[in-house]
C-alpha cells in the first residue's frame, strides 16, 4: 500500500463522514418537509436511516436510529417540532459549510506530500537502487582489468552516494508524511468531536421537546431519551479515530543495503543529518558515535596497564589512518547492528575507529560548524583570548540543541586524547589541525568580490583575497579548535 493510496483511503475516510453528516442534515430537512404526512413518511425515513448504524456501533448512531424508531408514533402538536427542527437544521448548516472548507484544505495539503513521498517510494529509490547494484556487479566483474576498473569503481561511488542521499530524502519525506498525519489526525479529531457534540446537543433537546410534546408516548420516548443521555462522545471519538489508524497506517522506514552484504543498514549513521540520527537519544549523540569514542579511550587505558592494546596513547592517532578496505567493512557492520561489533576486540585497529569518527564528521551533510573561512581567519587574528573565548561561548549557544551535544561530546573526547600528548604526540595543535581539515574541509571556498570603481570610471586597487584556510600555513593560525579545546577545559 503507497503512501498516494494511503492518502486515497484518507480521502475516502473524509468523504464518507461528510456524506454521513449530510445524511443526517437531510434527516432534519426531510422530517421539516413532511410534517404533514407525518404518518407515512416517517416510516419511509427509519427504513433509509436505518442503515446507519451498520458502519459501526456508536452511541451517537444508536441515538438517531431509536430517534427514527420512536418518532413513528408523534402525532400532535407538529408546531413545535417544526419550530425545533428549523433550529437544529440551522445550526447543522452553520457547522457543515465551516467544516467543509476545513475538510478540503486538509485533503488539498495532504494530496501533494502524499504524492511526493509516493514516487520516491515506488520511482526514485528502487530506480536508484537498481543502477548502484548493476554498476556494482560490472565492478566485481572487471576485477583483473585494471584500466576499466578505476572508471567503474569510480561509478560505483557516485552511483552508492546518490542512492544514500536518496534513502535520506525519502526518510524526510516519511517525516513529513507523518507530521502531515498527526495534523490531519489532530484536526480529524477537532472535526468529529464538534460534530458528536452538536449532534449530542440537537438530539438531546430534540428528545427533550418530542416528550413534552407527546407525553402520551412517555413510555416509548423515556427509552429514547435514555439512548441520547447514554451518548458518550469520547468512546465515539476513540472509535472513528480507530477507523483513521485503519485507512492510514504508519509509513514504514525504507533502510540502505549496501552492495556488499545487501542487509538493510538500520544503524546507518554517516552522511546522516544530525536531527535525524540524534531523533530520539536522551542526550542527542549518536549511539555509535559514543561507542567509538569510548573504545577508543578505553583500549588507551588497558594500553597503559598492560602494554598490549592500542587505544588512546598510541603514537599518531588521528594522524595515521587505518587500511580502507578494513575500515570500510567494520563500518558495514556497525551501520547493521552497532552491537555486534566489540570495539575493544585488541584485533580491530584503532585507527580504523580513529578514521570512522572523521569519517562521520567530514560526511555530515551539514557541518557539524558552521564558521566560514573569513571569519575563522579574523577570529584567529583577535588577539585578546577573553574575547575569544567569549564568542566561541556565543556561537556555541546559537547552535542547534543536537549539535551542541556532538560538539562536546567531540571536544571531551579530543581532550582526553591531548591528556595524553606525552605517549601519543597528539598535542592540542596537532589535533586541532587534523580536525580542522576535518570539520571545515567542505567551508573553504573563496567568493569573489567585484572590483569596486572610482571616479571617472578608473577601477580600484583589487582587495586583499580572502583566506581560504585550505593551505598548511593557514590551517596552522587556525585557532577555533583549540580554543574550543581549552575552552572545555576551563
Amino acid at each position: 500500500m503507497t503512501t498516494f493510496d494511503i492518502y486515497e483511503s484518507f480521502k475516502m475516510l473524509v468523504n464518507e463522514e461528510e456524506a454521513e453528516f449530510a445524511q443526517i442534515l437531510s434527516y432534519f430537512q426531510e422530517r421539516l418537509l413532511i410534517e404533514n404526512h407525518y404518518s407515512k413518511e416517517m416510516d419511509r425515513l427509519s427504513k433509509k436511516f436505518a442503515q446507519m448504524g451498520g458502519r459501526q456501533t456508536r452511541t451517537i448512531n444508536n441515538s438517531i436510529i431509536s430517534l427514527l424508531d420512536e418518532t413513528l408514533n408523534c402525532t400532535t402538536e407538529q408546531g413545535k417540532v417544526r419550530i425545533q427542527l428549523i433550529k437544529a437544521i440551522d445550526l447543522l448548516f452553520a457547522l457543515k459549510k465551516q467544516q467543509d472548507v476545513t475538510l478540503r484544505q486538509m485533503k488539498d495539503h495532504v494530496k501533494p506530500i502524499a504524492k511526493s513521498h509516493s514516487d520516491l517510494l515506488s520511482l526514485s529509490i528502487p530506480k536508484s537502487k537498481q543502477l548502484y547494484y548493476k554498476k556494482a556487479e560490472m565492478e566485481i566483474a572487471n576485477i583483473g582489468n585494471s584500466e576499466k576498473l578505476y572508471k567503474i569503481s569510480k561509478d560505483v561511488g557516485g552511483l552508492e552516494h546518490a542512492y544514500r542521499e536518496g534513502i535520506i530524502h525519502l526518510e524526510e519525506s516519511r517525516l513529513q508524511v507523518m507530521a502531515a498525519r498527526e495534523v490531519q489526525k489532530a484536526q480529524y479529531g477537532y472535526i468529529i468531536k464538534d460534530r458528536n457534540v452538536l449532534l449530542q446537543q440537537i438530539l438531546s433537546d430534540f428528545a427533550h421537546m418530542q416528550q413534552i410534546v407527546l407525553s402520551k408516548l412517555t413510555k416509548n420516548m423515556e427509552a429514547f431519551k435514555l439512548t441520547t443521555e447514554n451518548i458518550n462522545v469520547d468512546s465515539d471519538c476513540e472509535l472513528q479515530i480507530v477507523q483513521f489508524h485503519q485507512c492510514w497506517p504508519v509509513a514504514e522506514q525504507v533502510y540502505f543495503e549496501h552492495f556488499k552484504n545487501q542487509v538493510p543498514a538500520k544503524g546507518m549513521i554517516f552522511g546522516v543529518p544530525l536531527s535525524i540520527s540524534c531523533r530520539h537519544k536522551p542526550d542527542l549523540i549518536p549511539p555509535l558515535l559514543k561507542k567509538l569514542f569510548d573504545a577508543i579511550e578505553s583500549r588507551g587505558m588497558l594500553f597503559k596497564l598492560f602494554k598490549n592494546v592500542l587505544g588512546i596513547s598510541v603514537e599518531g592517532l588521528y594522524r595515521v589512518s587505518g587500511k580502507m578496505s578494513d575500515g570500510e567493512n567494520l563500518r558495514i557492520q556497525l551501520e547493521v547492528d552497532v552491537n555486534s561489533v566489540d570495539l575493544m576486540d585488541d584485533t580491530i585497529d584503532v585507527h580504523l575507529l580513529t578514521g570512522l569518527v572523521k569519517s562521520f564528521f567530514r560526511d555530515l551533510p551539514d557541518p557539524l560548524i558552521i564558521f566560514a573561512p573569513k571569519e575563522r581567519a579574523d577570529y584567529s587574528a583577535i588577539p585578546s583570548s577573553d574575547e575569544r573565548i567569549i564568542r566561541i561561548r556565543q556561537r556555541m549557544r546559537s547552535m542547534p540543541k543536537e549539535k551542541q551535544a556532538v560538539l562536546k561530546a567531540l571536544i571531551s573526547h579530543l581532550v582526553n586524547i591531548t591528556n595524553e600528548s606525552s605517549e601519543n604526540k597528539m598535542t592540542i595543535s596537532n589535533i586541532s589541525l587534523i580536525f580542522s581539515a576535518v570539520l571545515f574541509s567542505s567551508q573553504t571556498e573563496v567568493i569573489a568580490e567585484p572590483a569596486a570603481v572610482g571616479w571617472f570610471g578608473i577601477p580600484k586597487a583589487a582587495p586583499e583575497p580572502v583566506p581560504t584556510l585550505s593551505s598548511y600555513d593557514a590551517m596552522k593560525k587556525d585557532l577555533v579548535l583549540i580554543v574550543f579545546v581549552n575552552y572545555y577545559r576551563w
